[in-house]
């Protein structure tokens, strides 16, 4: 293969990749629609973009080659990955083979090409969406993932943006982190309805106490106080049972703005905290439990958070 490849131009090859999934996974995407979950290939896929982003290739060409010889017949396919500016071209391998015929003959060998397939190499975002669909990590050198990317896009004031990211995540596949993520941004920009239909679905699908606070401050803009307040109450009482060990960190918490119908968003507030600040501002109850109950919790930070919710009872 090292003679076939330097025929054609290539920089290097990889010998046995194992099945074409994660190429068509990724024509799909290209297509604007969504592929199936697959396994097959992309452990090859991210070997290629890592030795493809220190080579600077951009296309690649997958090569099947079946030899008979004395061994007996097998089939190999290997992955060629272009020099800059020199495409790989099917006929210059078929030349390689003409011109190797009887040389190979001589030894009973016979070799054909069966397959030869050139294709872009995929983007660092193409590359985090078939890593998201198949199970498949993506190292760090490739930038961030996508659910990062909806972070900083939402600490940067793009609301609606981040939306637009959790929904391209949400279509590629299904995931409760994801939905409750986006149900949180709809909240916010006031598409209630939508908010609480997702994070009730997070929720079906996996149960966090920050879904729950999430569907509980949905319900209570919709008008269903009793509601709000029973989802509220359960999500803190999760939170306290020592044996589900829920995480209370959270990027960005939701908390109601005294005396509207409305919510804004607040970093570095635990679940825990958050959800007794709402349940105050619910009126569920008094500021005096409220101070004593974020005393108990975050003795070093409850006079803070104090100070910065405080609203008239």
């Amino acid at each position: 293969m090292n003679a076939v490849g330097r025929t054609c131009g290539a920089v290097a090859h990889i010998d046995n990749i194992h099945g074409s999934d994660a190429v068509a996974a990724l024509q799909t995407l290209r297509d604007g629609k969504t592929p199936p979950e697959f396994d097959e290939g992309m452990v090859e896929m991210i070997a290629s973009a890592l030795f493809a982003r220190e080579n600077k290739s951009t296309h690649v060409a997958d090569v099947t080659l079946q030899i008979d010889s004395p061994a007996g017949k097998q089939t190999i396919q290997s992955r060629f990955f272009e020099k800059a500016a020199v495409e790989l071209r099917q006929e210059l391998i078929h030349e390689w083979i003409e011109s190797h015929r009887a040389l190979l003959a001589g030894n009973d060998i016979s070799i054909a090409l069966t397959g030869f397939k050139r294709w872009k190499l995929p983007a660092p975002l193409e590359l985090h969406r078939l890593g998201r669909i198949s199970g498949y990590p993506i190292p760090e050198v490739f930038g961030p993932t996508e659910n990062q990317q909806a972070i900083s896009t939402f600490a940067e004031g793009d609301i609606v943006g981040c939306i637009e990211i959790f929904r391209r995540i949400l279509a590629d596949k299904d995931d409760p982190f994801a939905r409750n993520n986006m149900a949180f941004c709809q909240i916010l920009t006031g598409d209630v309805a939508a908010g609480l239909a997702n994070a009730a679905k997070a929720l079906a699908e996996y149960y966090q106490p920050l879904f729950e606070l999430n569907k509980g401050i949905a319900e209570f803009l919709q008008g269903s106080v009793g509601a709000a307040k029973k989802s509220l109450r359960n999500a803190l009482q999760q939170l306290r049972d020592s044996e589900r060990e829920f995480d209370a960190e959270a990027s960005y918490v939701l908390v109601l703005e005294p005396g509207e119908q409305k919510v804004n968003s607040h970093g570095g507030l635990p679940v825990d905290a958050g959800i007794l600040l709402n349940l105050w501002r619910m009126g569920e109850m008094t500021r005096g439990e409220l101070e004593t109950e974020l005393a108990k919790l975050y003795p070093e930070k409850a006079q803070s958070w104090l100070a910065t919710f405080t609203a008239p009872e």
